[in-house]
């Protein structure tokens, strides 16, 4: 009876936060789906977190890498996990290019940390290594009321 409470408990767990995976789970950054940034906004400030969005495209290498190897990272993954509202812009699809040209963004990827308001706090443009994102997340969360 105890492993079926943890196995409900588990699964209501999955398919009722806001990124559809498990609370907790910090082997990857959460990026959570919505069709406009409103809506992530809105999360950021219910949940006082900030927000990264992370530029992307179908056809950008670095992007894949980064996947792969940065945004998999337990550390920088608890970092972001906790203190973000993680949302991917893919250039080419939805309002991928109304974010684009709204905050300038012309190489790929570029990540940019905004407060729950829109606002730009910090980026960075091209591949960024585990320590750079740990260091843009810092960078962020200090001047997140600048």
């Amino acid at each position: 009876m105890k492993m079926l409470l943890l196995v409900l408990a588990s699964w209501m767990l999955t398919f009722n936060s806001p990124t559809g995976s498990v609370a907790g789970d910090n082997n990857t950054i959460h990026f959570t789906q919505a069709d406009v940034l409103s809506d992530i906004l809105d999360i950021a400030e219910r949940e006082n977190k900030l927000v990264l969005l992370d530029f992307t495209s179908d056809r950008c290498p670095p992007c894949r890498t980064m996947e792969k190897r940065v945004f998999t990272d337990r550390d920088v993954a608890t970092y972001f996990n906790r203190n973000f509202i993680s949302y991917k812009v893919n250039i080419a699809q939805k309002n991928g290019p109304a974010l684009k040209k709204l905050y300038g963004v012309y190489a790929l990827p570029t990540l940019i940390c905004v407060t729950p308001q829109g606002r730009i706090i910090t980026s960075k443009i091209g591949y960024t290594s585990k320590q750079g994102m740990m260091d843009m997340g810092r960078t962020a969360m200090n001047n997140r009321y600048f």
